[in-house]
């Protein structure tokens, strides 16, 4: 799967190459049916963005510990928000072990003792299937 990905600086306004640069890995990605990611690593800014999306309705709230401080990021809006969001992650552990580590990580992150929905992360093929079964 395709993975278009944009990360703007922190430390710039944004520009029009930035649109375009975006626009790009936004099209390619669609293209091949893939994902588009944002990254954004001014935490006031991610605050501001998540809570503007609860604000207008977006209740479902995707993460994976294996994305890097995606978790962390929802997290601190999550902890005031809880009833309004349903939240989900994943654990790309194969091994009981493992994914419970994963899970009290994620819990702590997340700053909540309730995940509404904990899936296997990219179970895409027979050995990883395997590998959890």
């Amino acid at each position: 799967m395709t993975t278009g990905r944009f990360a703007p600086t922190p430390s710039g306004d944004l520009h029009l190459g930035n649109l375009r640069t975006a626009l790009l890995a936004w099209c390619f990605a669609r293209h091949d049916g893939g994902r588009f990611l944002i990254r954004v690593e001014d935490l006031d800014l991610c605050d501001e963005i998540i809570s503007h999306a609860i604000d207008c309705g977006i209740n479902y709230l995707d993460n994976a510990e294996a994305y890097p401080t995606s978790e962390m990021k929802y997290g601190r809006i999550v902890k005031d928000r809880r009833s309004e969001v349903f939240l989900a992650t994943k654990t790309t552990a194969r091994d009981r072990d493992g994914a419970l580590a994963h899970l009290q990580g994620s819990l702590e992150a997340l700053q909540t003792d309730v995940i509404d929905l904990w899936q296997l992360h990219d179970i895409s093929s027979e050995d990883r299937w395997e590998q959890v079964m």
